[in-house]
């Protein structure tokens, strides 16, 4: 027998004797014995409706699995075109001039201690909205500069 096929199975051995014994020392409520789950997964199987809720879970499962790579699908098409925007209104040197920017004027709020470092979601948030900011910027520039550039009729 190889070595570390015996000592996978003795792991597994030894975590399962361990869980029958926590289990019934414990409230049962919070960690049941493995020998009560085994027996309740028997019944289970054994009348046939195991079979039936293992498959509408994974038909479950399927469908939001599907849903969430059309959902990421949709959201990444959406960052390439603003990015793409943003990029050739800005170029660039203007995007990092523009991260840069961002990042000196939270930098100097947080010295004055008006920004909270160890939040990490106000920072998160504020990540967020700065990338919001210059990308909405960003594909709005170029229109904007149009406008200014040629006069009214």
């Amino acid at each position: 027998m190889n070595s570390r096929f015996g000592s996978n199975v003795l792991s597994i051995l030894s975590l399962a004797i361990l869980w029958e014994v926590v289990g019934r020392m414990m409230d049962s409520t919070l960690i049941p014995p493995l020998s009560k789950i085994g027996a309740a997964w028997w019944k289970l199987l054994s009348s046939g409706k195991l079979l039936a809720n293992l498959g509408m879970s994974l038909t479950t499962l399927a469908m939001g699995f599907l849903l969430a790579v059309f959902v990421g699908v949709v959201l990444l098409i959406g960052w390439f075109v603003c990015l793409r925007l943003t990029l050739r209104s800005m170029g660039g040197v203007g995007l990092l001039l523009a991260n840069a920017f961002l990042a000196s004027l939270f930098w100097l709020v947080a010295s004055w201690g008006w920004l909270p470092i160890d939040n990490v979601a106000a920072i998160s948030w504020l990540g967020l909205f700065s990338v919001a900011a210059i990308l909405a910027v960003g594909m709005s520039w170029s229109r904007w500069r149009r406008s200014r550039a040629t006069p009214p009729a």
